[in-house]
């Protein structure tokens, strides 16, 4: 996992405690796997569609959309800024876009906001607690951790400060270059 692109945005620090918390949610899932041997090898889509009557799945699937919701938020990101020509077919510029997203972050106080594309192949955005599949037409391609862990350290209370250093490495070309598709749903967990 690149890590290069959270570095440039939040301290070596703050990226290790995030990385540490990563970690221990898929240490509960190995846990996890090894007292439901029916869980190897399946891919969140496909645990997704089981019919387990014991409760398997309500247990399982919180833990694997937050695994799947933070590998997602540390794939999201670039080092270096990257224009998206296809943005400018439903927003004026990349910018205008970028300030939408701005907008709907800052009003969330925690949790994930997920970006998809819709039926029309605009960008769509839904929010969330990383527990859940976001209500989104696609898997989502990108997403933001609003979670006052993840800035607390270096930006304290200035929750938009950390907003802008955030959205000026998201990789929104991302939403359309295939990159990140369906892997949310389809990589084997």
């Amino acid at each position: 996992m690149d890590i290069t692109a959270q570095k440039t945005f939040l301290s070596e620090d703050n990226v290790k405690l995030h990385l540490s918390h990563l970690s221990e949610l898929r240490l509960r899932y190995s846990i996890f796997k090894k007292s439901a041997p029916t869980l190897v090898g399946k891919t969140l889509r496909q645990v997704m569609n089981m019919h387990s009557s014991d409760g398997l799945k309500n247990e399982i699937l919180p833990l694997i959309n937050s695994i799947k919701s933070h590998e997602l938020y540390f794939s999201s990101f670039s080092s270096e800024p990257r224009n998206c020509k296809e943005i400018k077919s439903y927003y004026s510029s990349d910018a205008a876009f970028l300030y939408e997203l701005y907008r709907a972050a800052r009003e969330y106080s925690y949790g994930f906001l997920y970006v998809g594309i819709d039926r029309g192949g605009k960008p769509e955005l839904a929010f969330g607690d990383g527990s859940a599949l976001p209500k989104l037409y696609s898997p989502p391609y990108l997403a933001l951790d609003l979670y006052e862990h993840v800035y607390f350290l270096d930006y304290a209370y200035s929750k938009e400060k950390f907003l802008r250093a955030m959205l000026s490495h998201l990789d929104i070309s991302k939403l359309f270059s295939g990159e990140n598709a369906n892997t949310y749903l389809d990589t084997e967990l």
